[in-house]
């Protein structure tokens, strides 16, 4: 019988059907070399906070991908990062009060939508001001 012999086929494509080396040293059989999805590694998340997507190279090493066999691996997918929160400070209101001691606010937020994924230090988000405009002077009698 003749003895099994190895198909020789390229790197990313896989032997399939039998291939035997007859007694004239000749390959027989109906082996052919099918080409597999090069699947690269995932690039880091778009963003550093939230959800994101993130991306990796899928070819097929012949060229034309109708001859990967298998299903195409995906070459995009959702991800989660927070490596890169930090807090969102909006812009001060006016001031409460137009002549006085009042006080001003601002919104502060984690881009993520989720407070535990910026640092723990929140910015300040309501502070005294000082308002004059609409202050009147009121002169009185002087004193003796």
């Amino acid at each position: 019988s003749d003895p099994l012999c190895q198909v020789p086929c390229q790197e990313n494509f896989r032997a399939q059907g039998e291939y035997r080396c007859n007694t004239a040293g000749q390959w027989d059989g109906d082996a052919r070399c099918i080409p597999e999805w090069v699947i690269g590694e995932w690039s880091t998340c778009m963003s550093g906070c939230g959800l994101s997507t993130r991306h990796r190279l899928v070819e097929c090493p012949s060229g034309v991908d109708e001859e990967c066999e298998a299903e195409r691996p995906a070459d995009t997918e959702e991800c989660w990062d927070v490596s890169a929160c930090s807090w969102q400070a909006g812009n001060w209101s006016a001031c409460s009060v137009q002549c006085g001691i009042g006080t001003r606010n601002r919104t502060v937020t984690c881009p993520s939508g989720n407070s535990a994924d910026c640092p723990e230090t929140v910015p300040v988000t309501v502070e005294f001001c000082r308002e004059t405009s609409a202050c009147i002077w009121h002169a009185a009698a002087w004193s003796e």
